[in-house]
């Protein structure tokens, strides 16, 4: 069941036209705020809900259009859409108001509809022009596609959901204090062992260390000593400080390496650049901090990798609530996305078998390490690196 706000307080009972279904040019599983086949026959679903909407299973890719007459009464419907995870909602687009922001902050895609839509009743007689426009909601990859037939068939234009990525980062990024000397220790190297052919490595396959596997086993703070990981293969390693967004991830259960880091922002993007100890005294001497962070190895469902790293110890309640759904990707297929009203990230599991299971890159950590720092020059580890340079002249500068 729909009802569309014709007024402030006053509200009726209005259905979705035929004209929007024709455009979206999809068929539902389920249509989970239903009056009944019967009277809506033109929604295109296998199955409708027509009671109790918030408290039965959903499956499948699901058409919402849910009652909002009531104020904020949009909120429990929106939360449990995000939550599932495969569909289009429909709702007025209100941009001002804190429920359509924290809304469209998850969208994957927008699709605000033309004009005012004339919603029409269960004798298809259009109503009035409605106060508001109206705008749909899509999570999921049918959903997204449906929007973008949709704006092609001329139905509205298309947006993608607002960045919140601005106010996180500001938010997570500690102020910087360039002129304080932060108090730095140096992990001494544990003593090496022996290295037999029986041993094996994080992810269970035995094999010795290489160059790559000796400079990564140096840097590493946690488990000086540690191999790498298996076979071969050639794959792009991106290093961000979230997964991408609005994406469903894994996290590999067993790498997880600390190594001193120190992240930069140039423009909108973070880098981040590994540290040897060599350089960590080094680097102090000009005012420049290095903070240990544990790096966490994702890949999507459509298989991009990226190595996201998490400040050690940190009380942000970003990178902690970020870390918790790093976790729970080691066991399921989850998705982060912004709660900027409580300075957060919420996590959102996959619906069950949606996805098969996740293919790793068959790289050895010391392989996937030099892939996305060493070769893209983000690993400072003398005082010839431009970074250093940089930094040391602008040190000198003051």
């Amino acid at each position: 069941m729909a009802m569309h706000e014709q007024s402030t307080g006053a509200t009726d009972e209005w259905f979705t036209p035929p004209s929007v279904f024709n455009a979206l040019g999809c068929e539902f599983d389920m249509d989970v705020a239903s009056p009944g086949q019967t009277t809506t026959p033109w929604i295109p679903a296998k199955a409708f809900i027509t009671e109790n909407g918030l408290s039965v299973p959903w499956t499948g890719f699901i058409w919402m259009n849910a009652p909002f007459g009531g104020r904020n009464g949009l909120i429990p419907w929106l939360e449990r859409f995000f939550a599932h995870g495969n569909g289009i909602a429909l709702v007025p687009d209100r941009t001002s108001a804190p429920w359509w922001q924290a809304a469209a902050s998850k969208a994957e895609l927008i699709l605000f509809i033309d004009g005012k839509l004339k919603f029409i009743d269960a004798k298809g007689v259009p109503g009035a022009a409605p106060a508001q426009g109206t705008c749909l909601f899509a999570v999921g990859q049918q959903g997204c596609e449906a929007l973008r037939r949709a704006a092609g068939e001329g139905l509205g234009r298309l947006m993608s959901s607002p960045p919140a990525e601005e106010a996180v980062m500001a938010a997570e990024k500690p102020s910087p204090k360039p002129s304080e000397k932060p108090d730095l220790k140096v992990v001494s190297e544990s003593p090496k062992e022996e290295l037999d052919e029986d041993k094996v490595d994080s992810k269970g396959i035995g094999e010795e260390l290489d160059e790559d596997e000796l400079e990564f086993r140096k840097l590493r703070l946690d488990l000086p000593g540690v191999k790498g990981a298996s076979a071969i293969g050639i794959v792009s390693i991106n290093v961000s400080r979230v997964p991408p967004k609005h994406e469903f991830f894994r996290v590999h259960p067993t790498f997880s390496s600390v190594v001193p880091m120190v992240g930069i922002e140039e423009g909108m993007e973070d880098h981040f650049f590994v540290v040897s100890d060599e350089m960590v005294k080094a680097l102090a001497g000009i005012g420049i901090s290095v903070s240990p962070h544990r790096l966490y190895l994702t890949v999507t469902s459509r298989g991009a990798v990226h190595l996201i790293p998490i400040q050690s110890n940190s009380d942000n309640t970003y990178t902690t609530t970020k870390e918790i759904g790093l976790i729970a990707g080691m066991s399921k297929w989850v998705r982060l996305y912004t709660d900027l009203e409580n300075k957060c990230y919420k996590v959102f599991e996959a619906p069950a078998d949606r996805f098969a299971e996740a293919i790793w890159p068959e790289l050895k950590d010391a392989k996937i390490f030099r892939l996305a720092f060493r070769d893209k020059g983000r690993l400072v580890d003398s005082t010839t690196h431009p970074l250093f340079l940089k930094w040391a002249a602008r040190d000198r500068s003051k």
